[in-house]
């Protein structure tokens, strides 16, 4: 599995289990954990400052650990921690998070970066045997029958699947795992709520999410803003484990139809191949999961 620009998360996999605790991380893959564009876990300036308390790291492969990019970036948006005095701060500010390196770069620095099927099981299967909630996908590739298989088996232990839609434009095939059966595909958007431009489109986009310009943590310490399709995941992820901290007894099939029930509409009427079926509305699914103990403000535009 290839992944293109802006096409994974934090080591390949993320996958959230709740909130106030810590991140675990674990190298399937041969190269080391590192914060990899589009491949891997966390580490460097998000230890220091974004997951205070909540970071440890651990390398399946014998390449010791390095800092890079991309996975230090789609944990940042998922969990960095609120009020340090330092940068951003997460979705879900002290969810727990288990980082699976999966993938490695292309070349040092870079976004690109490549996985292989057998590291990206190896990591689902774990991630599943630790009763994670929430697994993220910030990757895309073609179709693959054994990674198929292995999302299969987290849904059917109904947790909840969230990945980009990938980033080879209008016309680019539908990418993997976010094409496939009941895993959550996410698209970007910018903010004034036009389509990320070089997103994929098709029938298989469930939901768009912020993604475009998107200020994150690096592991240099600088913020820069980026864009894509995994960024757009990580918020998506991150508004899933804080409704399961809200609703613990909701497994990922009750969190994936609140996320879909609630929703801002764009583009053509009702659900289309652009924005699935809208921009995802936290409150709402929030107020809804809760009985309206959560009290969100109405948004001009936004009927559903």
């Amino acid at each position: 599995i290839a992944d293109e620009a802006h096409g994974t998360a934090v080591a390949g996999i993320i996958a959230a289990t709740a909130v106030q605790g810590r991140l675990e991380q674990a190298d399937f893959t041969g190269q080391g954990i590192a914060d990899e564009a589009h491949g891997t876990a966390v580490a460097g300036i998000i230890a220091a400052t974004a997951v205070q308390g909540r970071l440890e790291q651990a390398d399946f492969t014998g390449q010791g650990i390095a800092d890079e990019a991309h996975g230090t970036a789609v944990a940042g948006i998922i969990a960095a921690t609120a009020n340090n005095g330092a940068g951003v701060y997460g979705v879900a500010p002290e969810t727990k998070i288990l980082g699976l390196k999966a993938c490695h770069p292309v070349e040092e620095g870079g976004l690109a970066a490549r996985c292989r099927s057998s590291a990206l099981v190896k990591a689902l299967d774990y991630a599943v045997q630790q009763n994670v909630s929430v697994i993220n996908m910030s990757l895309a590739g073609p179709p693959d029958a054994l990674l198929a298989r292995y999302v299969a088996q987290a849904i059917a232990k109904n947790i909840l699947v969230v990945a980009g839609a990938g980033n080879g434009g209008p016309i680019a095939k539908p990418a993997f795992p976010a094409a496939l059966p009941e895993v959550i595909a996410v698209t970007a958007i910018d903010p004034s709520l036009r389509l990320y431009r070089q997103a994929n489109q098709g029938d298989y986009i469930d939901l768009a999410a912020p993604g475009v310009d998107i200020v994150t943590v690096q592991p240099s310490g600088d913020y820069p803003a980026t864009s894509g399709t995994s960024w757009a995941a990580a918020h998506v992820s991150g508004i899933a484990a804080l409704l399961k901290d809200l609703v613990p007894l909701y497994g990922g099939s009750e969190i994936a139809s609140l996320l879909s029930a609630h929703t801002r509409d764009l583009g053509d009427a009702g659900r289309d191949r652009q924005f699935g079926n809208g921009l995802v509305d936290a409150c709402r699914a929030a107020a809804t999961a809760t009985a309206d103990a959560v009290a969100c403000e109405r948004v001009a535009g936004d009927e559903r």
